[in-house]
């Protein structure tokens, strides 16, 4: 399929419109260091790429459940890149999602850190 330049990912009545990946300093909650800060305020220029599953699973085979248990078209993967070590114990480290919707639905959030194919950290909200 061909890449899509958008403000925000967007599918029927679901439209992911900020996902962040910081590190907070305990000292200071206003400093944050973005590892990555996906919306529009951000001017964040995103560039979709639709893919099959089969192009990936290889190397996150722990995505195949959560693909096949939910909606096709509520399925994103946002891909970051990074080598950042951090021994400061000064951090706390975070990951967000905000989400907008055109009706009520309920709303299962799975956000998992990879390191090597291998789950670092999962977390899992339900709204």
């Amino acid at each position: 399929m061909p890449n899509i330049t958008t403000n925000f990912i967007n599918k029927n009545s679901l439209k992911l419109t900020e996902f962040a990946g910081y590190i907070q300093s305990k000292s200071d909650i206003n400093l944050r260091h973005y590892l990555v800060h996906i919306s529009q305020e951000a001017g964040t220029d995103m560039k979709s790429e639709y893919i099959k599953m089969s192009q990936i699973i290889d190397l996150f085979p722990m995505l195949k459940e959560l693909y096949n248990k939910g909606s096709k078209d509520a399925f994103y993967v946002v891909k970051v890149n990074m080598d950042y070590q951090e021994n400061s114990t000064d951090t706390h480290h975070y990951f967000s999602v905000f989400e907008s919707f055109e009706d009520n639905m309920n709303l299962c959030i799975t956000t998992k850190a990879c390191s090597f194919g291998k789950t670092i950290v999962e977390k899992i909200e339900v709204k």
